[in-house]
């Protein structure tokens, strides 16, 4: 009766077999010994910022088949300013930096990779490097200077290096600085080079530099206004130094006559006649020429300074020049220029010659030990021509 029992059952089991059409897979029950990501260097993945790279997975040993189920992996980001991971192990570059991707399978508890992540910024090589026309062939004056970094731009605009090697065939005429500062030492011609510095010299363009003898012609004065940036206490423009004092006086064509304003650092302020004149503190110091036209063209703009006195301290170190159409919007002609003060008269060139009505000049750097006023002679507008 014993061996009965167990023939049926297994008759049962072979008809229960028989009957059932689904089809099992039998897979290798042994686990992987690791968990590995294809196509890596050092362990790395690089990606730029916004970019994306798929993650590639792969069990260890290499030569045995296991189920490769989707989704079947936990992807975990170190810093997701850094990088995110999506749940099908897309990495997205967010941030320059580094960090570590961590991924483990959920069918093999234990079992795990850790990954460098390195997010850099998309580099952009320099294709064209762009200088206006009018710099193509430039004339300048001797001992005229010209920031050429002002108006240099590349394509592609986004480049990731935008530095410059310059080059110039002949630095007794003319030289340039590692900043793109160009000097014109004599006269003649000479060739500026201007090349993408991490290139080698494969994006590059040139520049032909004349130096010649200039020939000044100052603007006609006789219609112009002027005014200050400041009103002391008394309700004038200017602190008087004896007869004289007034923005009008930089027009009269005498160098024993100036312009005189309180330094914006003598907070204390300047007393004379029994008035202290004290500034307007954070206040930019200024004095503004209306030429009554806006029409007036110039390349160029002249300080003299006044010759009965002449202690540096007394004259500004440094400025700049706006211009206006409107008087009330100014914008940058020529910003924090030298004012070259143990100088008697100095023409300050410009680039290339600009059309205002109102021109601003303002005070950015004087003696501040020494001396409670800057002091002005002169000061003119015109034009260059060259032989």
């Amino acid at each position: 009766m014993k061996y009965n029992h167990i023939i049926t059952a297994c008759l049962l089991l072979c008809a229960v077999a028989s009957c059932d059409d689904t089809k099992v897979e039998y897979v290798d029950s042994t686990n992987p010994d690791g968990l590995v990501v294809n196509g890596l260097e050092n362990n790395q993945i690089e990606v730029y910022t916004g970019g994306q790279k798929q993650v590639e997975i792969a069990l260890l040993p290499g030569d045995k088949e296991y189920p490769n189920i989707k989704d079947s992996y936990v992807f975990t980001s170190s810093d997701k300013k850094i990088f995110t991971v999506s749940n099908a192990g897309v990495v997205t570059g967010k941030g320059v930096g580094e960090g570590v991707l961590t991924i483990s399978s959920k069918l093999y508890p234990g079992r795990a990779a850790r990954v460098m992540v390195r997010v850099t910024d998309e580099y952009f090589f320099v294709k064209e490097i762009l200088v206006p026309d009018a710099f193509k062939n430039y004339t300048m004056a001797p001992g005229a200077s010209l920031n050429l970094g002002d108006y240099i731009s590349v394509l592609p605009a986004n480049a990731s290096d935008k530095s410059f090697a310059f080059r110039t065939t002949d630095p007794e005429i003319v030289e340039v600085s590692e900043d793109g500062i160009v000097k014109a030492n004599s006269l003649g011609t000479d060739t500026i080079t201007i090349l993408a510095a991490e290139q080698g010299g494969e994006a590059f363009t040139e520049l032909i530099i004349e130096v010649k003898a200039p020939t000044y012609q100052a603007l006609d004065r006789t219609e112009w206004k002027m005014d200050t940036s400041i009103k002391y206490s008394d309700g004038k423009n200017y602190v008087p130094d004896g007869s004289t004092g007034k923005p009008e006086d930089l027009l009269d064509g005498k160098a024993n006559t100036f312009l005189s304003l309180v330094k914006p650092t003598k907070t204390a302020g300047y007393t004379t006649g029994g008035v202290t004149y004290k500034p307007e503190p954070n206040a930019p110091l200024f004095f503004v020429a209306d030429t009554q036209s806006e029409t007036t063209t110039f390349d160029y703009v002249r300080f003299g300074y006044r010759t009965s006195n002449t202690n540096l301290y007394l004259r500004p170190y440094g400025f700049s020049i706006y211009g206006s159409n409107d008087g009330t919007d100014f914008e940058l002609i020529l910003g924090n220029v030298d004012a070259q003060p143990a100088s008697t008269n100095v023409v300050f060139n410009l680039p290339l010659p600009v059309s205002y009505r109102y021109v601003r000049i303002v005070f950015t750097d004087w003696d501040t030990k020494n001396g409670s006023t800057i002091q002005l002679a002169e000061f003119d507008l015109g034009n260059t021509s060259f032989e």
